[in-house]
């Protein structure tokens, strides 16, 4: 048998019994055969009858051998496309549909078994849908649907020109052609006309046109915002009642850059996305997990201010499970601050406790004696017995003086810091074609290029970034081959694109022809950085209170401890200056007295342990 032989084909189902008969070639079965046959055999004429359906009907020639019957085979049906208007279904099962094509002329079709028709096909919207072709009518059916125009579209265009020959020159400066297979709903187009148009794959013939009352809205796109209900190839809605239609012009744009343009767009946008369409730009605003984050931000800001009014424990405790589940971030820490800050209501023996804690600091008679009272207060039991014997073991001091003092690093130490010009990231591919970062700086270390030849029927030269990934798709033909490119015009096509805001291409040879290359990565970004010269490190003893009794403070945290004595009377720029005197040092400081303040000073300029004091210092000043 020959390719082109017609011989009859029965199919199984999934169970194994056989399901129906077409006639078909031999070469549709060798080309439907996904491996080796691993069974056939012969059907006569009265078994093909049995499980003939309707489309093989009156074939009875019970005393001939003819039917092969195939196991494992996948044969996709012959099928043409049709572009017509959807007026309803003609039964509840929603087998039988309804059209109107573009010269009012109607009929019912049969939608095929499996077939999946669009969830928001509405009465009114123009369709494309793939029809078997089988020689009578009765016997064709439907086996795909997609709508080609919404009804309540609002991506509507003006009719800016148009001649006999069928060019279309429309609002968003795009210029279209009819031909013969175009359909025209609502009849032909003339200029001011307002019209919402289907092209299909590709962009410049018109599979289909739709005239829009002469009051319609004009603007190349809707304008609107929403969260993402259903989203394809040709249609976005938003809310369960908005609808746009999205084609080749359609930008979509995420943090500031064009992601993905016509019906790549579904694969970028997701349902329960927040966008904005204006101008035929669909823009991204926030996605589900964003605003559930914002919820619970806001959920978790009203328990905490309920804890910060109450000050009880069991509102503190709940704000916190809520503060806990929030993702990382500023708004988590700003909650987690405001509950730590919050000072609830002591009980006797926290009171009791913070006071023992604080006679233990200052050593003080006063701070003894007011913990004391606070201890004997509490019930007789272990706690008051523990706090009794941590009073007992605090060393009195023998002397108050009054005297404070706060230290603390006031100027850090730092290494010279040696200026670096910043640099463009940059990479060669194939050969000579030069790219290079648009901005300096290590951020261009970050972006990566790939020149790609798909093996697609009828690609053109483009461009795509998604990020900072960038990929240029080489042009094919009408069989899929390879078309010759230039690097010139490769560098060209980068340098027009949304690549454009990231790099900068240049073909030495502009000449010679491009070829693919695997993805690379841009090298040799470098930041800028500014000269600094050595900081000493400056550490400074602020005397806060004077004297207000005679008696020795001791000032540790330099070499070695020491003692000064203090007259009561003394303000704190008399205690500076004599604990100046006093004979204090510390190493690799020099000490000198600024008013209240005495001031540590490095030797050496650099930072701590390395080329500045190898270690920073701490003083503190308290009564002996």
């Amino acid at each position: 048998m020959l390719d082109d032989t017609v011989i009859f084909v029965v199919i199984k189902d999934d169970k194994g019994n056989l399901d129906y008969a077409e006639v078909r070639t031999v070469g549709d079965v060798k080309d439907a055969l996904k491996k080796d046959v691993d069974k056939a055999y012969v059907l006569n004429g009265k078994e093909h009858e049995d499980i003939a359906r309707t489309r093989t009907s009156g074939i009875n020639r019970e005393n001939e051998a003819h039917t092969v019957v195939f196991t494992d085979i996948d044969i996709q049906p012959d099928v043409k496309t049709e572009i017509a208007k959807f007026v309803g279904f003609d039964d509840r099962q929603e087998t039988l549909m309804n059209v109107e094509f573009a010269n009012r002329s109607e009929k019912t079709i049969k939608i095929a078994r499996g077939t999946d028709l669009p969830k928001d096909l509405r009465i009114g919207d123009i369709i494309s849908y793939e029809i078997t072709k089988e020689k009578e009518e009765k016997d064709r059916t439907v086996t795909k649907v997609e709508v080609a125009i919404a009804k309540d579209s609002k991506t509507i265009y003006e009719v800016k020109d148009a001649d006999a020959y069928g060019t279309i020159k429309l609002s968003n400066g795009k210029t279209y052609f009819e031909n013969s297979k175009t359909e025209s709903f609502g009849g032909s187009l003339r200029v001011g006309d307002k019209v919402s148009i289907y092209h299909g794959k590709d962009d410049n013939y018109l599979l289909a046109t739709l005239k829009r009352d002469k009051d319609a809205v004009v603007g190349g796109g809707d304008e609107a915002s929403g969260i993402v209900t259903y989203v394809n190839e040709t249609r976005l809605e938003l809310d369960k009642n908005t609808t746009h239609t999205i084609n080749a012009d359609t930008k979509f744009v995420k943090n500031g850059v064009t992601v993905a343009m016509g019906s790549n767009i579904k694969d970028y946008l997701f349902v329960t996305d927040q966008v904005e369409v204006k101008n035929n730009v669909i823009t991204f605003k926030t996605s589900a997990a964003d605003r559930l984050q914002a919820e619970k931000v806001k959920e978790a800001t009203v328990a905490v201010e309920k804890a910060e009014a109450s000050k009880l424990q069991a509102d503190v405790d709940a704000a916190q499970v809520l503060v806990n589940a929030l993702v990382a971030g500023d708004a988590k820490t700003a909650l987690q601050n405001r509950l730590n800050a919050i000072e609830l209501p002591k009980t006797d023996l926290q009171k009791a406790t913070a006071a023992v804690e604080k006679a233990e600091t200052s050593k003080l008679q006063a701070d003894i004696n007011a913990a004391r009272a606070l201890v004997n207060a509490l019930p007789a039991g272990p706690d008051r017995v523990a706090l009794n014997i941590r009073l007992d073991a605090i060393t009195v001091v023998t002397s108050v003086t009054g005297v404070k003092a706060k230290g603390e690093v006031t100027t850090e130490g730092e290494e010279v810091v040696a200026p670096v010009t910043e640099a463009k990231a940059k990479v060669t591919i194939d050969t000579d074609i030069l790219i290079e970062a648009k901005t300096a700086g290590k951020a261009g270390n970050d972006i990566t290029i790939a020149l790609v030849q798909p093996s697609e029927e009828r690609k053109a030269l483009e461009v795509k970034v998604v990020g900072n990934d960038i990929a240029v798709n080489l042009p094919t033909d009408p069989l899929g081959a390879p078309v010759a490119v230039t690097r010139g015009e490769v560098a060209a096509a980068i340098n027009t694109s949304a690549a454009s805001a990231l790099v900068e291409a240049t073909a030495a040879t502009a000449g010679a022809t491009a070829g693919s290359v695997t993805r690379v990565v841009l090298t040799g970004g470098v930041d800028e950085v500014v000269a600094k010269q050595a900081v000493k490190e400056v550490y400074t003893l602020t005397i806060t209170d004077g004297a207000t009794a005679s008696g020795n403070i001791v000032v540790s945290g330099g070499t070695a401890p020491v003692t000064v004595a203090v007259i009561s009377g003394m303000t704190p720029e008399m205690v500076a200056q004599a604990i100046s005197n006093s004979g204090l040092t510390a190493t690799d400081y020099i000490i000198s007295v600024v008013g209240n303040k005495v001031v540590f000073t490095a030797n050496n300029a650099g930072a701590v342990g390395t080329s500045g004091p190898a270690a920073r210092l701490n003083i503190t000043v308290a009564d002996q």
